[in-house]
C-alpha cells in the first residue's frame, strides 16, 4: 500500500482545488487497499505527517517536491 502515499498527495491537491468530496474507484491487483488511503497514516519527511495518529500502519515516504495541502 505504499502506493498510497500518491494516491493521498493527488487527492489534497484535487480537494483543495476543487472543495468538492472526492470518491475513488480502483481497478488493480492491491485488493482495495488503497481505497482506504485516508485511514492511514503517513510520515513524508522533514516533520510532514498526515492522518490518525491511532492507525495501524504508518506509512513512511520520502515526498519530494512541494508538499500537499495537509
Amino acid at each position: 500500500v505504499a502506493r498510497s502515499a500518491l494516491i493521498l498527495g493527488a487527492m489534497l491537491h484535487l480537494a483543495e482545488i476543487t472543495r468538492l468530496p472526492l470518491d475513488v474507484l480502483e481497478f488493480g491487483a492491491s485488493a482495495g487497499l488503497n481505497l482506504g488511503f485516508d485511514a492511514y497514516r503517513y510520515t513524508l519527511g522533514e516533520g510532514r505527517v498526515w492522518g490518525d495518529d491511532a492507525s495501524p500502519l504508518t506509512i513512511d515516504c520520502a515526498w519530494r517536491g512541494s508538499t500537499p495541502p495537509l
